[in-house]
């Protein structure tokens, strides 16, 4: 009876943490990646974006790079999430983690 008891917290713990993805629109400039959402939702509390890209030449070539947010975005309006990564990779996708 306790291992179920257990089981139970642990799960509702893990979808208690569950994030919802949300694809923004990627661009260049100044020397970095950008990746821009605009909220058509309710409020969402944006936690961090992931930047899917691809080096140029080499083995292993795709690569998720993270960078923390947490911002609150409402309805309507537009965030926007700086890289670091430079034109040494090509951009492929990117997306905010939110709860």
């Amino acid at each position: 009876m306790k291992t179920v008891i257990v089981l139970l917290a642990t799960v509702f713990s893990f979808s208690a943490q569950a994030l919802e993805s949300h694809y923004g629109k990627m661009s260049f400039s100044h020397g970095e990646y950008h990746c821009t959402m605009t909220n058509n939702g309710g409020a969402k509390e944006i936690k961090k974006v992931v930047f899917n890209v691809e080096m140029r030449a080499g083995k292993e070539r795709e690569k998720n790079f993270t960078q923390k947010v947490g911002a609150v975005v409402a309805a309507g309006e537009t965030i926007t999430a700086h890289s670091g990564v430079s034109a040494k990779f090509i951009g492929k996708y990117c997306k905010f983690m939110a709860k």
